[in-house]
């Protein structure tokens, strides 16, 4: 699963070594499912939210699925803009990420949406692990969990 490689736009308070990590973490995430299986902790959580109060959370399992489903499906993942670094921060073994890019809606109508990301990452014997990816939408599909 390879797609493009995405731009990173930053500004003077992201720290560099946050930003290459986020490159790493594009790079996995192109790579496919096997790649991010090795990013993603075993507890990672996504969650995602919309501004209407839809939200769902999806686990580390879940998450893999979406990368092997995007995989089997040369072209199906979703096209997205520059990744716009809001704040990037490493301290210690912690790594915070606040981030926007515009992709294609959530809810399958036209268009795009500007989605707000934060990640939190943590170090463990050397190797950077994905715990927390919190994602905010226009709109997600109607459900609430």
């Amino acid at each position: 699963m390879t797609t493009a490689t995405i731009d990173i736009i930053t500004n003077e308070s992201t720290d560099p070594a946050a930003v290459e990590l986020m490159r790493w973490y594009f790079e996995q995430a192109a790579a496919g499912p096997d790649a991010m299986a090795r990013v993603y902790a075993p507890e990672f959580r996504n969650v995602r939210a919309d501004r209407d109060g839809n939200h769902v959370t999806i686990d580390r399992d879940g998450m893999l699925a979406f990368f092997a489903a995007m995989a089997a499906k040369p072209g199906a993942a979703p096209a997205g803009g520059p990744a716009r670094l809001l704040s990037a921060d490493i301290s210690g073994d912690e790594a915070f990420v606040v981030m926007l890019r515009d992709k294609a809606r959530m809810d399958g109508t036209a268009g795009t949406e500007t989605v707000a990301y934060t990640f939190v990452f943590a170090r463990r014997a050397d190797r950077w692990y994905l715990l927390r990816e919190i994602t905010i939408h226009d709109h997600l599909p109607n459900r609430r969990h």
